[in-house]
């Protein structure tokens, strides 16, 4: 075997594997822009999470923070938790002191948004503001995404707080929660309509549902 066949073999020994790498590298790098260029997105407990995922769709990357089927009420975050949150674009809080570790992220400087859906249904809110006065929840019950009425503010402050952080898909944040606002609206039609003829005594076993 010559010596340019030796070369030839050699050389063939060697780029293939260099050229592996450049692809996989560039698609790597793809990957990561593709996931970057996502808002990055935690939300409280389920509901606003469900709320964050319609609004946002593939646009976001959303995530849950507290996990399902554990108390809200009495959640504190662990260091892991605390490391995610430093690494999210936006924090989706029901408010209304809901969350007691809300003043905890203050204090460790977070650098992102923290959206409170509840402005607007509180009721200390301003006058001149242009939600009518019988959405406000007058008795502080933090329970405000049981009331459809309140759900559909809180999904428009979230659509809101994405179409600031995000200008370039302002319209599509917006589109997709009006319709998801339009289904509230039916849900909230059915339950009157359902309810309007009904003259028993309920009893429940939380205020939030009273």
């Amino acid at each position: 075997m010559n010596n340019q066949v030796k070369l030839a073999i050699i050389s063939i020994i060697v780029i293939i594997p260099l050229i592996s790498f450049v692809v996989f590298s560039s698609d790597s790098i793809q990957f990561k822009k593709t996931n970057e260029s996502k808002l990055q997105v935690i939300s409280s407990f389920y509901p606003l999470h469900e709320f964050s995922q319609n609004v946002g769709k593939e646009k976001v990357d959303a995530k849950l923070l507290v996990p399902v089927g554990i108390e809200p009420h009495d959640w504190e975050p662990t260091i892991k938790d605390v490391q995610k949150m430093q690494k999210s674009d936006l924090i989706i809080i029901n408010g209304i002191g809901f969350e007691n570790w809300v003043d905890k992220l203050y204090e460790m400087n977070y650098q992102g948004v923290v959206v409170d859906t509840s402005i607007g249904i509180i009721k200390n809110m301003d006058e001149e503001s242009s939600i009518p006065k019988e959405s406000y929840d007058e008795s502080g019950d933090p329970h405000i995404w049981l009331n459809p009425v309140f759900a559909k503010i809180q999904v428009q402050n979230i659509a809101d707080a994405f179409s600031d952080s995000d200008p370039e898909n302002r319209q599509y944040f917006q589109e997709n929660a009006a319709n998801y606002i339009n289904e509230l609206d039916l849900l909230d039609s059915k339950i009157r309509n359902e309810l309007s003829g009904c003259n028993h005594d309920f009893i429940a076993f939380h205020d939030a549902f009273s």
